[in-house]
């Protein structure tokens, strides 16, 4: 998520933004983030390895957990929305020129 650039469009607002993900996550929200995932490999593994033993039926049945964020409103001035977020245009230029450096 941090040198990635991200395309959001809107069918219904008929726009299109993006940003990269260093523009919109700190580096310790992103290093908070990673280490929460890394900290479910142990127990994801040690699931699997009960759930194995238990596959009477040869299935192949495992768990495994996906990376994937959500966004709440966590504080009064958390703004969601990408295409009204007051950084937008700030966020824009700066992937036009990171583009414009390579």
């Amino acid at each position: 998520m941090d040198e990635g650039i991200y395309i959001f469009g809107s069918y219904g607002l008929s726009d299109i933004t993006f940003f990269r993900g260093k523009d919109i996550l700190s580096p310790d929200q992103r290093s908070a983030l990673v280490s929460f995932f890394e900290g479910l490999k142990p127990i994801e593994r040690h699931g699997n390895e009960k759930i194995s033993m238990l596959d009477e039926h040869d299935r192949g049945f495992q768990v495994y957990v996906r990376k994937a964020f959500d966004q709440k409103n966590i504080r009064a001035t958390t703004e969601l929305n990408y295409f009204t977020h007051k950084d937008r245009e700030q966020s824009e230029l700066a992937v036009i020129d990171f583009l414009k450096k390579l």
